[in-house]
């Protein structure tokens, strides 16, 4: 994290996302550590990053990729500041671990991991 004065205080911003720093990642549903009873279950988020983001990557169990990869299009000549992406993940009857990758335009990425129970 890196630090902008804020009337006259300072305030903790996270510098992933910014300019030369890797994409920031999102995740709104499922949250680390919730419990889950239904087998699929929506893997929702976005990336941000000031150059563009690229590409987004789902993982489960950390070598499993899920679904497809969203990547910006051919008709897009830019790669977008926030890329929102969500999808259906099926789950184990067990601890599972959900690994989302992000890329940016400059090359760098940025990973968070989660772990959700299937009931």
């Amino acid at each position: 994290m890196i630090g902008d004065m804020v009337r006259n205080e300072w305030v903790k911003i996270p510098s992933e996302g910014r300019a030369g720093f890797p994409p920031l990642i999102l995740l709104d549903s499922p949250v680390s550590g919730e419990k889950v009873s239904d087998e699929k279950t929506l893997v929702k988020g976005k990336a941000k990053d000031a150059s563009g983001v690229t590409k987004i990557e789902v993982f489960l169990h950390g070598d499993e990729p899920v679904g497809r990869k969203f990547t910006i299009s051919s008709k897009e000549k830019i790669a977008p500041k926030e890329k929102p992406f969500n999808l259906y993940v099926n789950f184990q009857k067990e601890e599972n671990q959900i690994t989302v990758t992000a890329y940016d335009s400059d090359g760098l990425s940025s990973k968070k991991t989660i772990r959700v129970k299937r009931e």
